[in-house]
């Protein structure tokens, strides 16, 4: 029970870090940053830094592996950016096939290109440094790799819900895009577990945000992105996600769903051999 009552513990002061990080972060973007387009990364340096901080003030003593060491490490990215592809190409796939969106091509310039690879690399290093690093490796030592995949994935999920309009959005498009994410997380989760590090989270995560934003143009956290194509939407629904961005659509699910399902039985075939 000690071990549960020090998790609940550490997890109800990340999140209350995080939010103050974030805080304090976005104030002082108000303040002295106007000009610096500073914006953009405050979540994931805030996420990245409570990572740090939650390592530094209750973890020196304890070793758990936070994920960084991994002698595969450019393998494991060369397979996360790998997997993220095929998952993205059969999504736009069925949704090009079906009529749900359409593509048009629009300018975008290198130096936007340079910037999204940037910032979304940050906003992948920050969230799975957090969730898949330190939280993920807290609950691995302390209750169990399936428990922890799953109270990983609920509480990505739950932080997910404090993106911009979030509540703002039709009850419908809601529940699919916390399934979405949660299915999402699961992936990310079990990936961290079989590879034993962060390498390939982190690609996952970068590939699929800059796939579905910088390159296909879905909103990204409530957010426009500039991108490659430009979506059109012959009619909004729950198949396209209505504007709302990849995660708010319904068939993203059946996807991510046979994905997980898929990893899970190659990583029990490779445990099996082994």
């Amino acid at each position: 029970m000690k071990g549960i009552y020090s998790v609940i513990g550490k997890t109800i002061v990340g999140v209350l870090m995080i939010f103050a990080i974030i805080l304090v972060l976005s104030l002082l973007d108000q303040v002295l940053l106007k000009e610096a387009n500073f914006g953009n990364f405050i979540s994931p340096i805030g996420l990245g830094l409570t990572a740090g901080l939650m390592v530094v003030l209750f973890e020196r003593k304890n070793k758990f592996d936070i994920g960084w060491k991994d002698r595969f490490a450019v393998q494991h990215v060369f397979t996360g950016i790998v997997m993220s592809m095929i998952v993205m190409t059969v999504t736009m796939f069925f949704m090009l096939m079906t009529g749900k969106v359409a593509l048009q091509e629009q300018f975008f310039g290198w130096n936007i290109i340079l910037f999204h690879v940037f910032l979304f690399l940050m906003v992948a290093t920050g969230e799975e440094w957090l969730f898949r690093g330190y939280f993920f490796g807290l609950y691995q030592t302390k209750i169990g790799n399936k428990t922890a995949i799953f109270l990983n994935s609920i509480l990505f999920t739950t932080i997910h819900l404090f993106n911009p309009e979030s509540f703002s959005r039709p009850i419908e498009h809601m529940l699919i895009e916390m399934t979405n994410i949660f299915l999402i997380s699961l992936f990310l989760s079990m990936t961290r577990l079989f590879s034993g590090s962060l390498w390939m989270p982190i690609a996952i995560h970068f590939s699929i945000n800059f796939l579905q934003s910088a390159i296909f143009g879905f909103a990204n956290g409530g957010k426009e992105v500039e991108s490659v194509f430009h979506l059109i939407y012959e009619e909004l629904t729950l198949w396209n996600g209505s504007g709302y961005g990849l995660e708010s659509t319904f068939i993203f699910a059946p996807i991510l769903v046979l994905a997980n399902v898929m990893l899970f039985v190659l990583y029990r075939r490779k445990r099996n051999k082994v």
